[in-house]
Parts: C-alpha cells; sequence; structure tokens
C-alpha cells in the first residue's frame, strides 16, 4: 500500500487507562505506557490509595500528547462525606438505580467531591469522565453526573465516554452498554455534551498474553475514527486484594509491545487524545489535525 493510500485511510482512537491512582504499580504501569506512546487517555480513582502522590506526576505531562480525566467512582472508593454506596456491589447498586432508589442529591454531592478532589492534584477541570465499573451511565447517576458537570464546566468539556459496543461485540460488552448506555448518550446529545464512539477493550480478564493480543488486533481491525480502547495495565505483583492484578500485567506487556506496534501499523491505526477534535468540532470549522503515530517501545 502507497504512503498516500496509508495516510488517507488512517483511523484514529484513544487508548485510555482506567484506574490511575489505585495502586503504585497500575500507576507506575500507565505512566510508562504513556511514555511510549501506547495510552493517550487516563482516567483518575481520585479515592484511590495512591492518587495523591501519583497525580502530580500527570499534571506535569505535555495535555498536547495526554488527557487527564475523572474515574467516577460509587463502588470501589467514594469520598468521604455522603457516600451514597460504600459496601454495596455493582449490582446492588445496578438494582437501585434502575428501581430509581438513588439520592440525585448525594449523589450530587459525591460528583462534586470527586471533581474537587481531581482539580486540587491537576489543577484543573477533567478532559473527560467515565465511570469506574461503568457507573457514570446508570440511571439517576447520569442525571446527577451531567447536572453537575453542566453547572460547574459550561461548554464543550468534559467529555463523556460512551459503552455503544463495537461490531460483533461479546454479550458482556452487550450487557454494559444496555445498563444505561442509550440513556447516557441521550441526556449527553440533549445537554450538547460530547461523547465517545464506540468502546473497546471489553473482555474477560481470562486471557493469556497470547489471547490479549489477538483480542486487541480483533479491536483496531474494526475500529473506527473517535473510539476509545479501554484498558487496565499494570506492573506485577500488584496488589494483593486486586482481582485484575494478574490481568493487569499482561495487558501492560502486550500494550508495549512489538505487537502492538505491529498491529497499529497494519491496521493505520494512530493512536491521539479526542479532546482537541472535540474542541475544533465545537468551537470552529476545521480539519482535525493529523495524530503522530506512537514510538515503538523502547528495548
Amino acid at each position: 500500500m502507497s504512503a498516500m493510500h496509508a495516510a488517507m485511510s488512517q483511523r484514529t482512537i484513544a487508548v485510555c487507562a482506567d484506574d490511575f491512582g489505585m495502586h503504585a504499580d497500575v500507576d507506575g504501569a500507565i505512566l510508562d505506557l504513556v511514555q511510549a506512546g501506547r495510552v493517550t487517555t487516563v482516567s483518575c480513582l481520585v479515592g484511590g490509595a495512591n492518587w495523591r502522590r501519583s497525580g502530580p506526576k500527570l499534571a506535569q505531562l505535555d495535555r498536547d500528547r495526554l488527557e487527564i480525566g475523572l474515574h467516577f467512582d460509587l463502588t470501589l472508593a467514594p469520598l468521604a462525606g455522603d457516600r451514597p454506596c460504600a459496601g454495596q456491589s455493582l449490582w446492588s447498586l445496578i438494582a437501585r438505580a434502575q428501581l430509581r432508589l438513588l439520592s440525585r442529591r448525594t449523589l450530587e454531592d459525591q460528583v462534586a467531591r470527586q471533581l474537587d478532589a481531581f482539580e486540587k492534584v491537576m489543577h484543573r477541570a477533567p478532559d473527560h469522565v467515565d465511570g469506574h465499573q461503568h457507573v457514570h451511565q446508570l440511571p439517576i447517576v447520569r442525571d446527577a453526573l451531567l447536572a453537575v458537570l453542566d453547572r460547574r464546566y459550561p461548554g464543550a468539556l468534559p467529555w463523556l465516554r460512551s459503552t455503544r459496543p463495537g461490531a460483533g461485540a461479546s454479550g458482556k460488552a452487550r450487557l454494559i452498554d444496555g445498563l444505561g448506555g442509550a440513556g447516557l448518550r441521550r441526556a449527553a446529545a440533549l445537554s450538547r455534551r460530547a461523547t465517545s464512539g464506540r468502546l473497546l477493550g471489553v473482555h474477560g480478564f481470562d486471557c493469556d498474553a497470547g489471547g490479549y493480543l489477538a483480542k486487541v488486533a480483533g479491536w483496531l481491525h474494526q475500529c473506527r475514527d473517535g473510539d476509545v480502547l479501554m484498558c487496565h495495565p499494570g506492573w506485577t505483583p500488584g496488589a494483593a486484594d486486586d482481582p485484575l492484578r494478574v490481568m493487569r500485567g499482561i495487558e501492560w506487556l502486550v500494550l508495549g509491545g512489538e505487537g502492538m506496534a505491529q498491529c497499529l501499523e497494519r491496521e493505520h491505526v494512530g493512536l491521539a487524545p479526542l479532546t482537541p477534535g472535540f474542541r475544533l468540532r465545537h468551537q470552529t470549522p476545521g480539519t482535525r489535525p493529523a495524530p503522530q503515530r506512537p514510538p515503538a517501545r523502547p528495548a
């Protein structure tokens, strides 16, 4: 394929690493992938045990090459104060949300507290907001979230991460979106707030490195401009009580490895933050700047 044809066919997506602030091994692995150009977007767990130590490292990085957002959390480490879901399982939260038994006022307080914690460390608003275990899209939760964002950050930012599944998505991906994805997209459209494209990267956390690389290759093959490939990298050994600690190490190795580089090259996929494109779309007409290809991982 000619260089001109390759450039014309290139698609651009964001690779978003979740759970920054949870643990030093998670944070170190994410920063490693950011420096290697393999992660363009970081979602921060501001109630995480390591957030105050690792957050300032993110604040020092180039905003043109990395976007940083809030990983809104109601199940793992919500902040002190009104804690609507502390000690409850995800399924209990989902049930209460679907039955509309959650307090919107209490949820708005929790959104504001987590945004305060983000701003205290980052000294700016988040570029985007998503949810730990995708809670940001649940009924009542999404209403509270959008109400606070619209009061606090009028305009185009921050964008919201959609859970719309990709082509041939797994049952898990369809289930996640079915819990509130369409409602979030409708609500965001009514408030004129940008959302990402499809969500790639959902899987069962039960594969080895070869299996995960095959999944990544499939996601990159079918991706579209504006999609988000979600990931959960981490160094081993990780936290003893983290059920994803083994899979985190596998994701870090694959995303930073040569196999990932080959997939990106073969599929003509570029990695870049989504925020600049949303700003251009909202504020001024014009063409989205072409992203730079990620550099090869250092030996």
